[in-house]
């Protein structure tokens, strides 16, 4: 009895460890994204997380009560990198996953980030989404 009682504990120290480890691994992964300006007034939207963004959206808006738009679809940022975006409105907002499809999001307002779990808005149609290839950097002169 007492090495079947041995085994099962045992087999239940192994799977609960092993849980533990696959949780620290993805939490390790986890990319955070945010937004940052630069001296030339230049925004950025820079991953200060450990993992890969992926799937990245962009929206903003001027105004607490408006609605998000302006959608952009950013490339897959990596563990350091960052993107130039043309404009810095009152409130910016990203939603990006993970390598394991999680979903972020994270809206700055007033220089403020607050990186959470989950989405802060709803995919928006395709035909509302801008490729941020197709968008130049600065504006026409």
């Amino acid at each position: 009895m007492i090495p079947v009682l041995a085994a099962i504990t045992s087999a239940i120290v192994s799977v609960v460890s092993a849980f533990i480890a696959w949780r620290a691994v993805t939490r390790n992964l986890r990319p955070v994204l945010v937004f940052v300006r630069d001296e030339h007034r230049v925004w950025f939207v820079r991953n200060v997380g450990n993992g890969p963004a992926l799937d990245v959206l962009v929206a903003q808006k001027d105004l607490n009560d408006q609605p998000w738009h302006l959608f952009l679809r950013l490339p897959p940022i990596p563990k350091d990198g960052q993107i130039p975006l043309r404009s810095g409105p009152s409130f910016l907002a990203v939603i990006y996953t993970d390598v394991e499809d999680n979903p972020y999001s994270t809206i700055c307002s007033g220089f403020r980030n607050r990186p959470q779990k989950g989405r802060v808005f709803d995919e928006p149609d395709e035909r509302q989404i801008k490729l941020y290839a197709d968008v130049p950097l600065k504006p026409p002169s």
